[in-house]
Parts: structure tokens; C-alpha cells; sequence
């Protein structure tokens, strides 16, 4: 049970640090900065933190569970960044991206049983 709690974090972690980054960058580019004054927003040093931390947990999680089932639960993180970018970013979607991330996760979901 905790590995599985633990995959959540590690989830939330990588989608969270996507979505930070991107955040980031957005944020120092609306107020004219360049790229590289961007990369020391506090969102993108925070997408950092989280990048440079999620890989350790994983290996713990990978030595917990095994590899497959690992694996299988990562691929949650792609409807879960999808999620937080149409709704902390406002990025548009149409019904084509819906039933593609539900397809793939079908399809995710469905090979790692």
C-alpha cells in the first residue's frame, strides 16, 4: 500500500514540476525577461527540486514493486499533466485530445494488469 501511495507522490511530483516549469517560464516571458533570467523563477528553481528528487522515490518504488507494475502506474502521469495544463495553464484541448487520453490510458491501464 505505501509503494502505491508513494507512486502517487512521485506523480504528482513530476506532473506538478511540468506544470511549474512551464508556469515558470510563461511568467518571466510576460514581463519581457529573457529565458535565462526566467530559469531563476521560484516556480522553475521548484520544478527543479521536484525533477531532481522524483527519480530517487522511484527506484524505491521500482525496488518495492517491480519494474512492470512501476512502470504501468507511471504512465498515469500523462492524463494527470494534461489535466493540470488545461486547468493552472488554460491550454485548449478539443474532444480529439480527450479521446486520445483516454484511449492511451485505456491502453496503459489495460497492459499492466
Amino acid at each position: 500500500m505505501i509503494a502505491y501511495l508513494l507512486m502517487v507522490a512521485i506523480l504528482l511530483m513530476v506532473s506538478g514540476g511540468q506544470t511549474l516549469l512551464k508556469k515558470g517560464i510563461q511568467s518571466g516571458k510576460e514581463r519581457g525577461r529573457s529565458r535565462l533570467v526566467s530559469l531563476f523563477h521560484p516556480y522553475v528553481l521548484l520544478a527543479g527540486v521536484l525533477a531532481a528528487i522524483s527519480p530517487f522515490l522511484y527506484i524505491r518504488v521500482v525496488a518495492m514493486l517491480g519494474l512492470s507494475s512501476a512502470f504501468g502506474l507511471n504512465a498515469l502521469g500523462y492524463p494527470l499533466i494534461f489535466l493540470l495544463s488545461w486547468i493552472f495553464l488554460k491550454e485548449r484541448s478539443n474532444p480529439w485530445h480527450w479521446t486520445g487520453l483516454i484511449l492511451i490510458s485505456a491502453g496503459v491501464f489495460t497492459w499492466s494488469l
